[in-house]
């Protein structure tokens, strides 16, 4: 399941940070290797990685959720955006009505 989390596409550089600021001294490394594009598990297992699992766990689960969250906000602004509310008032007074 760690390798499986750590594959989220809802992983972002936020996360992966935050996955850097976990294995200390060597997160300047972590963060290099992150950033090239062939990243391979072994080096990640240079990091002991797996010591961390719940850590991990919990960080992939916020990213997944957050990215949910981004979704939902996307579709509502693409239902809500292009809407005009006309707002009138209240017989003669400074009440307005949707």
């Amino acid at each position: 399941p760690l390798i499986s989390n750590l594959r989220q596409p809802a992983m972002r550089h936020r996360h992966w940070d935050e996955l850097g600021q976990m294995v200390g001294d060597q997160s300047k490394t972590l963060n290099k290797l992150i950033a090239s594009t062939n990243m391979k598990l072994g080096d990640l297992l240079k990091f002991d990685i797996h010591v961390q699992a719940n850590s991990i766990d919990a960080i992939t689960d916020r990213a997944v959720r957050e990215a949910s969250h981004e979704d939902t906000l996307r579709s509502l602004a693409a239902t809500w955006g292009c809407l005009d509310f006309k707002i009138s008032y209240y017989k003669h007074t400074d009440v307005p009505l949707l």
